[in-house]
């Protein structure tokens, strides 16, 4: 019949426009989709250079301060008794600035918290600089202690939540530009001490560069998302945020024995030169940075806890060479290989503790960075009264055993980051 054959027809031709309709909705649904997803990833990696800025601030702000002690304490007058003190009450207003840290970024989000604690950091230290008694340096330093912990609390719980949002290991490649910035504000330090420039105007020349580089650095993150900002309540940290945080006193006392004594102990005991001895810590720090840099791939391969356990086995050995050898060559590149070996420990436990079930992320940080901080502030004094009472040799078994105890403490860290399956080709 032709009626039968023209509805039929018609029906042929409209459900053919019906099903180019339908793919074209779908190619533009997939457009959308690509373009939002190709949006997102640039604004992930415009934060992760940010965050980054951050982690480079805060390295060279420690080291552009620790570059010009000696010349403060001589502005100063101040014996050494008196300029220990001083560095007391730094040490305690970073413990300090950790506790109130985490409530601020549930209230107001880490953003806001890392460009406040980072600009009120580069206020202070020009006024240690211009300090000349102790009662002027010592509430200089604490504020400035304070402003550094809320700093490292934020920018190690941005840097956490990043890690998460890219599904692999990153955290590394952070601790690397604090690494950097490190080296970079110990090198400037070193410049402008030799060419006589004094601390005061060195510390308002780097904090004005580095307030600029924070402040745009908020702007690149944008306004945080509203989801971030929850109420925060103290409490108890979970079994497993101590056993992080026992992992990162145990780092923090193998770095800071390192850091205060290979030098002494490369000169007193094994009697090497003035610049060998200047270099040790230089050379402690590359390798540190070097093994940050190779940190996350090396993640993503083995796992995040053979990592920690093999760097950790690789630094207690170097340290057991060092103490029975007796050649300071030999000493300086066991102290090497101790940098590259702990590398990865503070990344890993700040990772780990974002992980970690059953608390906050900022809290866990929190907890985290201040029994690190604790030990960091016990660890070389305990090494200088044992060394009196045995000889710093022998002292340097306090480092050397902290590096074993975190080879034991990886297993009980259940939240480090695992190795990433590779996808077989063709699949």
């Amino acid at each position: 019949m032709p009626g039968a054959g023209l509805a039929g027809s018609e029906q042929g031709f409209f459900g053919r426009a019906r099903e180019l309709g339908a793919g074209a909705a779908r190619v533009l649904e997939a457009g959308a989709r690509g373009r939002h997803t190709d949006s997102v990833a640039r604004s992930l990696t415009a934060a992760r250079l940010a965050v980054a800025g951050f982690f480079f601030v805060h390295g060279t702000l420690v080291a552009t301060w620790v570059s010009r002690i000696p010349a403060v304490k001589e502005g100063t007058g101040l014996t050494d008794a008196r300029l220990g003190l001083a560095l007391l009450a730094m040490g305690i207003g970073l413990c300090a600035g950790l506790a109130p840290t985490s409530w601020l970024i549930a209230r107001v989000g880490t953003a806001q918290v890392m460009v406040g604690s980072a600009l009120g950091a580069c206020a202070l230290l020009p006024g240690a600089g211009a300090a000349r008694s102790l009662t002027t340096l010592t509430p200089a330093l604490f504020g400035y202690g304070a402003m550094l912990g809320a700093l490292d609390v934020s920018m190690n719980a941005e840097a956490t939540w990043l890690e998460q949002r890219f599904g692999r290991s990153i955290m590394s490649s952070f601790h690397a530009l604090w690494s950097l910035g490190g080296l970079v504000g110990a090198t400037v330090g070193g410049v402008l001490a030799a060419r006589e420039v004094g601390p005061l105007a060195q510390f308002a020349g780097v904090c004005a560069v580095l307030a600029a580089l924070a402040i745009t650095g908020r702007a690149v993150l944008g306004q945080v998302d509203d989801d971030r900002l929850v109420r925060a309540h103290l409490v108890w940290p979970s079994r497993a945020v101590i056993a992080i945080g026992a992992v990162t006193a145990c780092a923090a006392i193998v770095e800071g024995g390192v850091a205060d004594w290979s030098g002494v102990y490369l000169r007193d005991v094994l009697g090497s030169g003035p610049g060998m001895a200047a270099d040790a810590f230089a050379v402690f720090s590359v390798a540190m940075m070097i093994g940050r840099l190779a940190g996350d791939r090396l993640i993503d391969r083995f796992g995040g806890r053979a990592i920690l356990r093999t760097g950790a086995l690789f630094a207690a050995l170097a340290i057991g060479a060092a103490i029975v050898g007796d050649h300071a060559l030999g000493a300086a590149a066991a102290f090497a290989i101790v940098g590259a070996g702990m590398s990865m420990a503070f990344p890993l436990a700040f990772s780990a503790a974002g992980r970690a079930s059953g608390v906050e992320v900022n809290q866990a940080i929190a907890t985290v960075a201040t029994m690190a901080y604790g030990a960091s502030l016990l660890g070389p004094p305990l090494i200088g009264f044992a060394a009196s009472a045995i000889s710093l040799r022998w002292a340097l078994g306090l480092p050397l055993a902290a590096a074993v105890a975190i080879v034991v403490l990886a297993g009980r860290l259940h939240s480090l980051p695992p190795a990433r399956r590779r996808r077989r080709s063709g699949v």
